[in-house]
């Protein structure tokens, strides 16, 4: 739950530093309530990009940092604790699995979006992975020739159209304002909307969950959706849904791991 702790990454400073930052807030929160120290059993932590889970090392975090991180293994030696690590996309759908739109749908495609873009396909109530441990990389989708240089290496991914400091770059604004402006980023949204179509046509879900901060706001769903529908009628509001999750996004994805994981 760090997340509802105000700690904001910081790219300032190394990896271990910012683990140890993370750690010392871990140890604050667990002062300010002694009794909640003695029944912590453990800690999940989700990550952007790919992960180790075998290992516990965040591999490649893409904007967070770019070298192979262990980031349980530090997480432990400072707090004492047992730390797991997943995707946060996967960590999250897990919890749809568990908690949410998974207990109605068997096949979902769930999106995230802000400050990036993030997904991941579940397939008969099951995180469906790749060959390399990740799957439906929308984000990463190459949507342009010769675009501009995305985090992951390629040139041209929707994500260096769509995401928070690509769409600041044309019309600067806060991240929780994007509701305020969205109109001003049609082309982005209806290319976002062109990408998810293609998507949806290729992996045919029951149900596509979108989650993140950009999607909070109803008027932003409701674009993209009327995006959708322009290009395919069947993708409405009754085949893109809200997650029922909505209000538990910042941890809820670590806990439903970490109960599946470790105590099932």
């Amino acid at each position: 739950m760090i997340s509802r702790a105000n700690l904001e990454t910081n790219n300032e400073v190394s990896p271990e530093e910012f683990v140890g930052e993370v750690a010392s807030r871990i140890d604050e929160m667990l002062d300010e309530n002694p009794e909640a120290r003695k029944k912590v059993i453990g800690g999940c932590v989700a990550i952007s990009g790919e992960v180790d889970r075998e290992k516990g090392v965040s591999l490649r975090a893409y904007s967070i940092w770019r070298h192979e991180v262990p980031v349980c293994s530090l997480l432990e030696e400072k707090t004492g604790f047992k730390f797991i690590i997943e995707n946060n996309i996967d960590a999250f759908a897990m919890a749809e699995i568990v908690y949410g739109t998974g207990m109605k749908s068997e096949n979902i495609l769930v999106l995230k979006w802000g400050p990036g873009v993030g997904c991941t396909i579940i397939i008969d109530n099951k995180l469906y992975e790749g060959r390399h441990g990740r799957s439906a990389e929308i984000g990463h989708f190459i949507v342009e020739k010769d675009g501009e240089l995305c985090s992951c290496g390629r040139r041209g991914c929707l994500e260096t159209k769509i995401s928070y400091k690509a769409m600041k770059r044309k019309k600067p604004f806060k991240f929780n304002e994007f509701a305020d402006v969205y109109m001003d980023f049609s082309e982005e949204i209806d290319l976002f909307a062109r990408t998810l179509v293609n998507s949806m046509s290729i992996l045919a879900p029951n149900r596509v969950v979108l989650a993140g901060r950009f999607f909070a706001d109803k008027r932003v769903r409701d674009e993209l959706i009327k995006c959708c529908e322009y290009y395919d009628k069947k993708y409405d509001t009754k085949r893109i849904l809200h997650t029922p999750l909505f209000d538990k996004e910042d941890y809820i994805g670590p806990v439903a791991t970490y109960i599946e994981r470790e105590l099932f």
